[in-house]
C-alpha cells in the first residue's frame, strides 16, 4: 500500500508538471500549428539499473519530431533533480544517431559523452558526490601472458585455468587494464594467478 501511495504522489507530480509544460504557447503548438508532445505522452520510460543509476533510451519515443527540444530539455532537468533526490548515482541516455539533436539539452544539464557506436551515443551524467565513478568505456580489450622459465631445471610455470570445467593448463595470464603497460600487466598477471 505503501509503495501505491508513493507512486501515486510521484505521478500526480509528473502530471501536473507535464500540465504546466502544455500551457507554454511554444508547446501547445507547433509552427505548422500541430500540437506538440509533453514528454509523458512520448511512450520515454527511465529504467532503474542494480548499480544505483537511471537508464533513459530515446529509441523509445513515440513520435520523436513532435518532442521540442526545449520541452524535453526543461523535462530532463526536472527529472534529474528528482531523480539526485531519490538517491541515484548516474543518468545514462542512449540518444539514436536520428535524435541527435537532444543532445544540446542533454549537454546543458551536464551530460557528457561516454561512447558511440554507428548508429548511437550514449552520454552519461554524475549525481552523487565526489568525483564520477562510472567506468570508461573499452574500445578494445589486450589480453596478455607472462612465461615464466626456471633456467636451472628448465620449467616452465602453468596454472590450471579456474574457469574450466576440465583439466586444462595454461600461461598465466588475464587482460590489460586501460593504459597499463603490458610488460606491467603480465607480471601482475603471474602474481595474481599463482597467489
Amino acid at each position: 500500500m505503501a509503495d501505491w501511495a508513493l507512486w501515486s504522489a510521484r505521478s500526480r507530480r509528473f502530471l501536473s508538471s507535464c500540465w504546466r509544460l502544455l500551457q507554454e504557447p511554444e508547446l501547445r503548438s507547433g509552427v505548422s500549428g500541430h500540437r506538440r508532445l509533453c514528454v509523458a505522452e512520448t511512450g520515454l520510460k527511465p529504467r532503474r539499473d542494480k548499480f544505483g543509476g537511471v537508464s533513459l533510451n530515446l529509441a523509445q519515443l513515440r513520435s520523436p519530431d513532435s518532442l521540442d527540444q526545449a520541452a524535453f530539455g526543461r523535462w530532463l532537468q526536472g527529472a534529474i533533480k528528482q531523480w539526485r533526490a531519490e538517491g541515484h548515482v548516474a543518468v545514462w541516455l542512449h540518444v539514436p544517431i536520428l535524435q541527435s539533436r537532444f543532445i544540446v539539452a542533454a549537454a546543458e544539464q551536464g551530460f557528457t559523452f561516454h561512447h558511440a557506436e554507428s548508429d548511437s551515443a550514449t552520454l552519461a551524467v554524475w549525481l552523487a558526490e565526489g568525483h564520477s565513478r562510472l567506468p570508461v568505456y573499452a574500445t578494445h580489450q589486450v589480453g596478455v601472458a607472462g612465461a615464466v622459465l626456471d633456467t636451472h631445471t628448465g620449467k616452465v610455470l602453468v596454472v590450471q585455468d579456474k574457469n574450466k570445467t576440465r583439466n586444462t593448463w595454461k600461461f598465466p595470464g588475464g587482460l590489460s587494464e586501460p593504459g597499463e603497460d603490458i610488460g606491467n600487466t603480465a607480471v601482475r598477471e603471474v602474481f595474481e594467478e599463482t597467489d
